[in-house]
């Protein structure tokens, strides 16, 4: 009798037992669930951003100051004295060489984007389906997709930022630099 009342308590305190670590697995895999849904929401946040950015607007806006920037490389002209059009006339070539630099980057941002969202999707989903079970490696791999968001986080916002400020800036200054240059095409051709 004494051997089956012992039994009977150690399968309970095996149960029981097993019943605790269990749930702290469960607690524990939900924690890093969390965490990786937080970075997801991070990210779809960056690409909400991105997807903000009137691309195709300033491209077009590129291809203008581009061609507008060569013709006055080409061409010799006076400067005006007036120092608001100087002013503008430079914030105008900052728009050429600011987009050309950043949009050069946008297919970069955007790929960073995608390719760090796959990356935790697939993160979350090895979790869950127990493909990844050792905590120190789970750890690491969530700190390493953290960094990664942060970096993405640091680096896209002021290109988005600086992007975003370029539109205004040209149409600011560009009625001003169509017409300066349409007084050099008219001086060239005479």
């Amino acid at each position: 009798m004494f051997k089956v009342k012992s039994m009977k308590r150690i399968i309970i305190i095996i149960f029981v037992a097993s019943v605790f670590l269990f749930s702290c697995v469960n607690k524990e895999t939900k924690v890093k669930i969390d965490k990786i849904d937080s970075l997801l929401i991070q990210i779809d946040s960056l690409s909400y951003e991105l997807e903000q950015v009137k691309i195709d607007s300033l491209r077009a806006v590129y291809s203008v100051t581009k061609s507008n920037n060569e013709f006055f490389q080409n061409n010799n002209f006076d400067m005006p004295e007036d120092k608001a059009f100087i002013k503008d006339f430079g914030g105008y070539g900052l728009v050429g060489k600011n987009l050309k630099r950043l949009l050069g980057s946008y297919n970069t941002m955007n790929t960073d984007i995608e390719y760090s969202k796959k990356q935790l999707i697939n993160l979350r989903h090895d979790i869950k389906k127990e493909l990844l079970t050792n905590s120190d490696t789970i750890n690491r791999y969530i700190i390493d997709e953290e960094e990664a968001v942060n970096n993405i986080k640091v680096n896209l916002l002021p290109k988005i930022q600086l992007l975003n400020k370029q539109l205004p800036l040209y149409y600011k200054t560009h009625k001003r630099i169509e017409n300066f240059k349409k007084k050099i095409e008219l001086r060239i051709k005479n």
